[in-house]
């Protein structure tokens, strides 16, 4: 068996997946949740600069399969990972291609029945998120309304921890084995030396993510003519987020980025709220997300049978970003209790699918289009959340504050790690 690994691993070496990045629902910086008011200007003199911080964390073992159904965080992608799908596509006449020959299914007895050679992988995802904000406030002469320029600067540790491979190959037959002894028995010792260096177990990245610059303009359209509705607020932002933190490692099966997958990327919303009697307030928000085109190295599937978290060549690609564009619809109660307001959301996302464009004629784009980690994916969650202000305590203190806190409920999704989180944010103005 070593032999033949030291025999592989030169002709793997050099051979040109799609990264396996999970989608998750935790807030971007820029999110409405974190959306604070201005400071009331009967309440005292304009106040120009806003500055705080926002946390997230979420921790969970699951996730939301391909079929939208519950599934092991580490199963949105494949129920199962087969080793010896990962073995196909090799170059002809090569050490790997003589080894997966003898596991083909025309050639062979050992091949995959659903159980041999494949593994039931599990874990965890762990999330938090730290993200330091500052926003200037400005008019324009001319122009109706009112402008803020915002920067936020991300702190981000992503992990995937307990990460187990569970073979369910069995040991009944002279198959079965075979594939124990030429794959499944030292999996992680076989993917790196059959797959070029490729790491299957815990991954934990953390420091900086991508910053980012959002211009919003909104404007209050009294309606002095209406019994209950007292006003409407009209809200656009545009932003740039700037891919400051590194790429995902292609090496590393379970690789997160920090940031937006090293992309510079361009969100921008449009707003709605409705103002009513007793202080009740309707909000609406759609959000559009594009990430522009990169070029990396990523790992690539070579064969349609082949699962997302085991894939042994790697190859220069085009990687087009489908849209991700979120609904977000709230309901709450504004300074019901002194400076106590109150409101619950719910949220939808989607992510469109991305495509891939191979470099290389050694792959086929159809194929490699087929993994599942480049298809589409989607949430949808509730949201509860309380702020505090002190517009009434702090009229005569310069610096005026604000608090809010949230705990998230997922509902649903498709290849996403949904997470049930909680946070806040602690805001001064100035």
């Amino acid at each position: 068996m070593k032999k033949l690994l030291l025999l592989l691993t030169p002709v793997i070496c050099g051979v040109p997946l799609a990264a396996s990045i999970a989608p998750t629902d935790f807030f971007r910086p820029w999110d409405i949740a974190y959306r604070t008011d201005y400071w009331p200007e009967e309440e005292g003199a304009y106040k120009k600069f806003k500055t705080g911080v926002q946390i997230e964390h979420g921790d969970t073992s699951d996730g939301w399969n391909f079929s939208n159904d519950k599934s092991g965080v580490m199963r949105i992608y494949n129920e199962t990972q087969s080793a010896i799908a990962a073995t196909f596509g090799a170059p002809p006449c090569s050490a790997l291609d003589d080894l997966s020959r003898s596991l083909s299914p025309s050639l062979s007895p050992a091949t995959d029945d659903g159980c041999r050679g494949r593994f039931r992988v599990d874990g965890r995802y762990r999330e938090l998120d730290v993200t330091w904000y500052g926003q200037y406030n400005f008019l324009v002469d001319g122009i109706d309304g009112f402008f803020d320029v915002s920067c936020y600067v991300p702190f981000v540790d992503k992990k995937f921890t307990d990460v187990r491979w569970n073979d369910l190959t069995q040991s009944t037959t002279s198959s079965d084995l075979y594939v124990r002894d030429q794959l499944t028995c030292d999996i992680d010792r076989i993917a790196a030396e059959l797959g070029d260096g490729l790491k299957i177990r815990d991954f934990e990245t953390d420091g900086l993510g991508d910053p980012v610059v959002m211009l919003r303009w909104f404007n209050d359209f009294e309606q002095p003519d209406r019994k209950r509705l007292k006003k409407v607020r009209l809200t656009g932002r545009l932003g740039l987020t700037l891919p400051f933190s590194p790429k995902p490692q292609e090496d590393n099966a379970f690789s997160l980025p920090r940031g937006y997958d090293g992309a510079t990327g361009m969100p921008l919303t449009l707003g709605l709220d409705l103002f009513f009697v007793h202080n009740f307030k309707f909000t609406g928000e759609l959000e559009f997300f594009k990430l522009f085109d990169d070029v990396r190295t990523m790992r690539l599937k070579t064969d349609r049978r082949q699962t997302d978290f085991l894939l042994f060549h790697k190859g220069t690609v085009r990687k087009k970003y489908g849209m991700t564009w979120k609904f977000h619809l709230g309901f709450g109660a504004e300074r019901f209790l002194g400076g106590l307001s109150a409101n619950v959301a719910y949220r939808y996302q989607r992510h469109d699918s991305d495509r891939l464009n191979a470099r290389s004629n050694f792959f086929s784009n159809d194929i490699i289009n087929s993994a599942q980690t480049v298809r589409d994916w989607t949430y949808h969650n509730i949201v509860f959340q309380l702020h505090y202000d002190l517009f009434d305590e702090a009229k005569n203190i310069p610096i005026k504050s604000q608090l809010m806190f949230f705990y998230k409920v997922p509902l649903g999704g498709r290849r996403v790690v949904n997470a049930d989180t909680i946070g806040g944010q602690l805001t001064f103005n100035f």
